[in-house]
């Protein structure tokens, strides 16, 4: 667990849970560089690194897109 205000990592399926997209869409993101993302070669899963500062500003990104 990391402190107040320190990244965590976590893997598209969580952050597609916590926001309410698909995991397409986050993996997506992780291409693009909108996500700090990183992985150990081509099949492996991404790990992005993520601060709840940066998940508060996506949730706040999506749903003013969705109004």
């Amino acid at each position: 667990k990391s402190h107040a205000g320190e990244p965590e990592y976590y893997t598209p399926p969580q952050i597609a849970a916590l926001l309410g997209v698909s995991d397409a869409t986050v993996v997506k993101w992780c291409k693009r560089g909108k996500l700090v993302a990183h992985r150990q070669g081509r099949q492996c899963t991404y790990w992005i690194k993520l601060s709840r500062a940066e998940l508060s500003k996506l949730r706040e990104d999506l749903s003013i897109r969705t109004r």
